[in-house]
């Protein structure tokens, strides 16, 4: 009678240590192939943002850009925002009116965070004005530039210089820091405003802009 209740409890709990071992390896494999991909020495093979990082960042110094009626426009009109940056090395053409557009309806897009966003178009000084439609006015700052600040920034574009159009994001410290090449993926360019957007703190920006103020007055 003993051997045949230890038997039947043996089976009883023969289950019991399968569902166990079950369950130690369910939380067992992903720290083992977490360890794998560690010591293996993997890595993802592209980063997460959509644009190109300009490595350094470039601290802009806009001394010599101008809105188009001559008045000045320096770094603390770039601070304290983040500016998405349209330059060309002419005249704005179609493919021009094109992109600012498309710039444009990424900006609208952001919803409540459009005012946190600048949208800027830079051309060489003495390029035609662009004839922009009523509704991007005065959404889009017109700038002019030397032709040779205007030739060291498309150096820098995705595109290069040859494109002769380059789209770039400076941040709210007044930093080139990303580009894009052409033609320009909205979705993933309006990805990365977004994911800028989240990880900056507004608090931040305005109190970047206004240090620069302040030292500008004292």
């Amino acid at each position: 009678m003993t051997t045949n209740t230890d038997s039947g409890a043996g089976k009883i709990r023969h289950p019991a240590r399968i569902q166990l071992l079950l369950i130690v390896a369910l939380f067992s494999v992903p720290v083992l192939l977490a360890w794998v991909v560690f010591f293996g020495g993997w890595q993802p093979s592209s980063t997460s943002n959509n644009g190109e990082l300009l490595q350094p960042a470039q601290a802009l110094a806009p001394s010599d850009w101008t809105t188009r009626e001559g008045e000045p426009f320096g770094r603390v009109d770039l601070v304290g925002y983040w500016n998405l940056l349209l330059v060309v090395d002419g005249r704005c053409d179609q493919a021009c009116m094109e992109l600012l557009d498309l710039l444009r309806r990424m900006r609208i897009a952001l919803g409540v965070n459009a005012s946190r966003v600048h949208l800027l178009l830079l051309q060489p000084r003495g390029a035609p004005a662009p004839d922009l439609p009523e509704v991007s006015n005065p959404v889009v700052f017109e700038l002019l530039a030397p032709e040779s600040r205007i030739a060291s920034l498309l150096a820098k574009s995705a595109g290069g210089e040859g494109v002769g159009r380059g789209v770039f994001i400076v941040d709210y410290r007044a930093f080139n820091m990303m580009t894009y090449p052409l033609p320009l993926d909205g979705s993933g360019m309006l990805d990365d405003v977004q994911h800028l957007l989240r990880v900056s703190n507004p608090q931040s920006e305005n109190a970047e802009r206004e240090e620069l103020l302040q030292s500008q007055d004292s």
